[in-house]
């Protein structure tokens, strides 16, 4: 068949269009091909470390990617790892902060990524200890001579450490669990306590608590202790065979009694006096033998011991001779007395 010239070019016009269009799909089936092929992409892990009453988990921290179209850019961490696909650019991750974790990136985290490159990026989160400051403020402004060292420390609950330490002006610092906690002191006569509200509270993960005991020494006052003995029925008793003991706001003291009184050193606040019982003497107390004295002021105690009489007992012997006897009293005994 003979084609004529305008037949020729119609077919080779429909011949060309059809190569062109076969190049282009080609074409683009290559490009596609070596793209996916080539694309950088970063694996990017979170771990997590709970040694300090920590909970959360990888998937509790939120992760950000920035970069050129990074797929995906925002989503929960793994411990196993997520890929992230972006274009050649710089990059950088972050991840959204969680109270009482400490984070850290690696170097993989940020920096430029090329075509064919494949990077890893690890995010640890370590759970951050509380922490309890206590500080021991010590005030002698009435003659105290006591320091912060002497006062003995205690931190109860969550596995304080340390647990028990010796005061200090500038702080002691207390590892703990998370949870509520207390501290208090060992009692030392002549000073006062007082406590600043986090001395007793709850504690979270991440948190620093500052604990303030202050001990403010106590003016001082004096009580004359006087023991008085009566022996009116026979008693022999002196007042140096009585003890005595004064207590209260201040360390015991025990002294044998005295008539021409006992001068005894005590801190303001609360007393009391009292002595050790004997069943022989009944025992009187004056009023200022126990109550609140003030500094600078001075009491008399008077005790007063008197013996007790002794008992008597009268048997009396009744002798009935009705019937021929003969027996008087005095025959019976001589240990019954006749009356």
């Amino acid at each position: 068949m003979v084609l004529n010239n305008k037949t020729k070019l119609v077919l080779l016009a429909i011949v060309a269009i059809t190569l062109l269009l076969v190049s282009n799909v080609f074409q683009a089936f290559a490009a596609q091909g070596q793209g996916q092929k080539g694309v950088p992409t970063l694996a990017v892990y979170v771990h997590v470390i709970n040694d300090d009453g920590g909970t959360m988990k990888a998937s509790d921290f939120a992760v950000t990617v920035t970069a050129k179209d990074p797929s995906p850019a925002i989503f929960s961490g793994s411990e196993t790892g997520t890929t992230v696909t972006m274009k050649n650019s710089e990059y950088k991750v972050t991840e959204l902060a969680v109270k009482g974790y400490k984070t850290s990136y690696s170097p993989g985290c940020s920096g430029r990524i090329n075509t064919n490159e494949a990077k890893t990026c690890l995010i640890t989160n370590e759970d951050i200890a509380p922490h309890l400051k206590v500080i021991k403020h010590v005030i002698n402004d009435n003659g105290g001579i006591a320091k912060a060292s002497d006062f003995g420390i205690n931190v109860c609950c969550n596995n304080p450490s340390p647990s028990s330490f010796p005061g200090s002006e500038e702080g002691t610092d207390v590892k703990i669990g998370t949870g509520y906690y207390s501290v208090y002191e060992d009692w030392k006569p002549g000073y006062s306590q007082s406590y600043s509200p986090e001395c007793n509270d709850q504690i979270n993960l991440g948190e620093t608590k500052t604990c303030t005991i202050t001990n403010d020494d106590l003016p001082k006052a004096q009580l004359v202790v006087i023991k008085h003995v009566i022996n009116n029925d026979g008693g022999t008793a002196s007042s140096s065979d009585f003890t005595i003991v004064v207590d209260g706001n201040s360390q015991s003291t025990a002294f044998q009694g005295s008539e021409a009184g006992t001068t005894v050193t005590i801190y303001e606040g609360y007393y009391n006096v009292w002595e050790y019982n004997r069943p022989d003497y009944s025992q009187s107390n004056s009023p200022d033998c126990s109550g609140i004295i003030k500094g600078g002021e001075i009491k008399t105690c008077t005790i007063t011991n008197d013996d007790i009489q002794p008992a008597h007992l009268i048997v009396k012997k009744h002798v009935i001779n009705d019937n021929t006897g003969w027996y008087r009293c005095n025959n019976l005994s001589r240990m019954v007395r006749c009356v």
